[in-house]
């Protein structure tokens, strides 16, 4: 990862980005299938994060082709109908090796970025909605269940682990106050919306990203994902991150609405690949 960083070959990448997504793999050993020659791993594919990187001193030799082909058969076994790889901003070659293996566009990412100057009023939950950090083990059960019925119908669908969890949060950084977990007032140990925000402080500066924003279907418009974005947009700033970002599937066209109407705006466009498994 970090001679494909230098080579330039993942624009629109930070170096934090590289680390953070490194941190997590381990929650998930299962989910990353490494390229080997002897004992140097050359390329992997992570299905579930839609990358796939060869070593730059090994392309051109078959590995991407056969991480394709493994990860296509880890989908596969997962009972997912299609792979999903996203291309390196701006690379033509990537492009191409995935329309030579029968990959066709699929859809596309956004990032979007709240300019610092746009103010965003605070939260203002209903009174029978409570609002309370998570706490750390004792909510995990729960926050991986939420997660994992919030994002059944997602136009990305998502789902955790208990272990996946407690190992990201296990993490040097990890605040629980990050997360806001929203239950109704009456029933506080039953959490029914939640949101995630992620701070990085580089060469100096803060930047803060919305990550996740879950809503279970049955509370749904009633207002609880608008709030919680205040919340994150709060809580970010509050931090001193002047820096906002998120990102959204296109085709979610609601949540996409939410996040423009508050003020976020288009900054970058991930297109992504699939093809049948």
């Amino acid at each position: 990862m970090e001679l494909t960083f230098a080579a330039g070959d993942l624009r629109g990448r930070t170096r934090h980005d590289l680390h953070r997504f490194l941190d997590v793999l381990p929650g998930d050993p299962g989910g990353t299938i490494v390229a080997l020659v002897g004992d140097d791993v050359v390329g992997f594919t992570t299905p579930r994060s839609q990358e796939l990187i060869v070593h730059p001193a090994h392309r051109r030799q078959g590995h991407g082709t056969r991480l394709a082909a493994a990860a296509r058969a880890h989908a596969r076994a997962r009972g997912e109908p299609k792979l999903v790889l996203s291309a390196p901003l701006g690379s033509e070659v990537a492009v191409a090796f995935l329309a030579r293996l029968g990959f066709a566009y699929d859809s596309s990412l956004w990032l979007l970025r709240l300019p610092p100057e746009t103010p965003v009023p605070p939260p203002a939950f209903a009174a029978d909605i409570l609002v309370r950090t998570y706490r750390m083990d004792e909510d995990i059960p729960a926050y991986a269940a939420l997660i994992n019925t919030s994002f059944v119908d997602h136009p990305s669908p998502l789902s955790v682990s208990a272990e996946m969890i407690r190992h990201v949060h296990g993490l040097p950084g990890f605040d629980p106050e990050d997360i806001a977990l929203v239950a109704p007032r009456a029933e506080p140990e039953r959490p029914v919306a939640f949101c995630r925000c992620v701070v990085a402080r580089e060469g100096g500066a803060t930047s803060g990203e919305i990550s996740l924003i879950g809503v279970l279907p049955a509370w749904r418009g009633r207002g609880l994902g608008r709030e919680l974005l205040r919340w994150g947009v709060s809580r970010l700033r509050s931090l001193g991150a002047a820096d906002v970002t998120l990102a959204v599937e296109a085709r979610n066209e609601l949540a996409l609405g939410l996040y423009e109407r508050t003020g976020f705006v288009r900054a970058q466009e991930w297109p992504r690949w699939s093809k049948a498994t």
